[in-house]
This record gives C-alpha cells, sequence and structure tokens, in this order.
C-alpha cells in the first residue's frame, strides 16, 4: 500500500475505495481533487498495477494530520474499504489541510 499525502489538493475522505483499474476510474477518482495535483497519485497507482491485482484508491483523511498506516478490509460482499491509523498526537492546527490518499493491490478482488 501507498500513501500519497498532497497539500492542499482537496479531495473529500471516504471509507469506500474505488476501483483504479482503467485510466477512466483513475480520472473520475482524480476529478475531486485540485488541477496538477494528481502525478503522485498517478505514479502510485501505477507501481500497485505492476501486482496484477485489482488497485483501489480512498482519500483517508484531510486536515492537518497524516495517517501513519491504513488496513484493507473487504467484507462479506466484496466491498473494499481503506481505513486510517490512528494518529498519535494530533495536531491541533495548520496552515494548509493535507490529502492523504492511499492506494492498494488487493488479491482476490478482481
Amino acid at each position: 500500500m501507498s500513501l500519497v499525502s498532497l497539500t492542499g489538493a482537496g479531495g473529500r475522505v471516504s471509507r469506500a475505495a474505488s476501483l483504479l483499474d482503467t485510466a477512466a476510474h483513475l480520472r473520475a477518482f482524480e476529478r475531486q481533487f485540485r488541477p496538477g495535483s494528481t502525478h503522485r497519485i498517478s505514479s502510485a497507482v501505477a507501481r500497485a498495477k505492476a501486482s496484477g491485482h485489482a488497485v483501489f484508491g480512498a482519500v483517508i483523511a484531510v486536515g492537518c494530520d497524516r495517517p501513519p498506516g491504513a488496513d484493507v478490509v473487504v467484507d462479506g460482499s466484496g466491498r473494499v474499504q481503506i481505513l486510517p491509523h490512528e494518529v498519535a498526537s494530533p495536531l491541533e492546527e495548520c496552515l494548509v489541510a493535507v490529502t492523504t490518499v492511499a492506494v492498494a493491490d488487493v488479491p482476490g478482488s478482481d
């Protein structure tokens, strides 16, 4: 799994992960971010695709803190969620929000 943190990129937190296996899926996911801020997300997706598994992504945090990690959970219906780890010492304020995107290859969900 890769965590990509982007300063001032925008985006909406969602526990439900988005399938990012095609260029169309990736473009739809990246529409939520400010223009010019998606290169690192695209690169993380390209690296994850090398696994041969389905690739999913989710915005796991928008705020002052960057989660130290995340877990992928696949429920009985096959829905994929990416859940952030808790930040040990959350910041009380920041100048610009940081968007953290998790990109994961998920075996068995293709």
